[in-house]
């Protein structure tokens, strides 16, 4: 498995942000966001307002929120983190089967 760089943001009062649990804290959060809803169910805003409350109440967006953390990058990041590490994890159970 290849070694990589620790996740940043632009704000340095974030480090803890590189721990591995919060970072799977917002792994989590982004696949629930992804697997609520089918991509061709339409949303309502009834659906929307109850889906903005309930992310306002996790922990970790509201760290977020108060640090002003531009979220649409910071999912960028999230999202580009998520593929390296899952790639990586196929490469890892391929080495594996062939060392079998």
């Amino acid at each position: 498995m290849t070694t990589e760089e620790p996740f940043h943001t632009e704000h340095t009062d974030l480090g803890d942000l590189e721990s591995e649990q919060l970072y799977l804290e917002a792994a989590n959060i982004l696949q629930k966001l992804q697997l609520d809803k089918p991509v061709d169910e339409e949303w309502s805003l009834d659906d929307m307002e109850a889906h903005i409350e309930e992310n306002l109440q996790d922990e970790f967006v509201q760290e977020a929120l108060t640090q002003d953390i531009d979220l649409v990058q910071y999912s960028e990041q999230i999202q580009e983190k998520l593929q390296v590490h899952e790639k990586a994890f196929v490469q890892d159970c391929t080495y594996y089967i062939y060392d079998l």
